[in-house]
């Protein structure tokens, strides 16, 4: 009996086996990808800025099924050089010396570029362009697939950008947020892509999930009633209840991930505590998906799965304020070099014959 007994003693219970590279995910192509152009809503007049408010809140309220946002920053790939800039030799070269700077704008690092993209299956696809144009919104369904390939450390995902860390919203900022809080959470000069995943929920299900938190939430207060957190959320809840018993609103569960990547590892742990940064500049608590970063980078890929499932209950006045446009970005192909956006540092390019644009305008010369 002894010789079995050591060798089950030296025998190893648990081992750990580190995973090479491989394919770790590809994407759906049931799901709707619709490309998006941008909306100047930071520095919109009030009365547009509350048309496209109330045309994403009808879009919201209307979903029959999930929906994810994705919002990527693009910064330009090349450092900034002081070399002197070439001169046209004739007056021939001057359109191409025009758009050569204007490149040289668009990949200097600093400039970024928002790009945001909606996906949801492909039976809602017609209703979510139908309001988009609606709200002025260019966009372009997209069809094309996604592979990821790469390997999983604890803190970070290994592909072929660089090195990726995501992290998931653990705190929204609190209950008076503005529309358009969330590119607060993506400061210049990185490369960040934020997705939300959104799923509607059933009106009688979260009443009576409202109903059973209210009664925990009076039963504590009995015993403890000097709890301020407590004494404003008892009335905010019945609130809510009384909105979704009416249907004056809507509830869904609401999962927000942010991923940054970066070249190196030294990049990523400095870049790292810039994102941390700006998410404890608006109160917003972020927390690392370790040892699950790639389920956390899958969350913020389009088409991607959201199997973190880190979600909190939301009605629709508070998703409104997830607007997922926030800067212009008006760079129409064939067009006249004009200036560099402030907020973004793109170039900016304008083509005033364009007629689908500037059907009324007219040119003097």
């Amino acid at each position: 009996m002894a010789a079995p007994t050591t060798a089950i003693a030296q025998a190893a219970l648990i081992r750990i086996v580190r995973r090479g590279p491989a394919t770790r995910w590809s994407a759906d192509l049931g799901l709707a990808v619709i490309d998006t152009g941008s909306i100047g809503f930071a520095g919109a007049a009030e009365d547009d800025r509350r048309r496209w408010l109330n045309s994403f809140r009808r879009m919201v309220d209307g979903l029959d099924g999930p929906l994810q946002v994705v919002i990527t920053v693009t910064p330009g790939p090349d450092e900034q050089t002081d070399a002197p800039a070439s001169f046209p030799a004739t007056l021939d070269d001057m359109r191409g010396a025009d758009l050569a700077f204007a490149h040289d704008v668009r990949r200097s690092t600093a400039s970024h570029r928002f790009s945001t993209a909606l996906i949801a299956p492909e039976k809602h696809a017609l209703r979510l362009t139908s309001v988009l144009a609606e709200m002025s919104v260019e966009c372009d369904p997209s069809h094309a697939g996604d592979e990821v390939f790469g390997a999983q450390v604890a803190n970070s995902f290994q592909n072929h950008a660089g090195l990726s860390r995501t992290w998931y919203v653990e705190r929204l900022p609190g209950t008076d947020v503005e529309p358009g809080w969330l590119f607060r959470l993506l400061p210049s000069g990185l490369k960040l892509t934020l997705s939300w995943h959104a799923t509607p929920l059933p009106a009688s299900w979260i009443v009576n999930y409202l109903q059973r938190q209210l009664i925990s939430m009076r039963a504590t207060r009995m015993q403890d009633s000097n709890d301020p957190a407590l004494a404003g959320a008892i009335p905010n809840a019945e609130d809510l209840q009384r909105r979704l018993a009416s249907s004056q609103d809507k509830a869904f569960h609401v999962a927000v991930y942010l991923t940054l990547t970066s070249p190196t590892q030294t990049d990523l742990e400095r870049d790292s505590r810039k994102v941390e940064a700006a998410a404890r500049a608006i109160l917003c608590e972020l927390q690392p998906c370790t040892f699950r970063m790639l389920e956390g980078y899958l969350a913020t890929r389009p088409r991607g799965p959201d199997r973190l499932q880190r979600r909190r209950v939301i009605d629709s006045s508070a998703l409104v304020t997830f607007f997922p446009w926030h800067e212009p970005d008006l760079q129409q192909a064939g067009g006249l070099f004009v200036g560099r956006n402030a907020a973004t540092g793109s170039p900016v390019l304008v083509d005033p014959f364009d007629q689908r644009r500037y059907a009324n305008a007219k040119g003097l010369g």
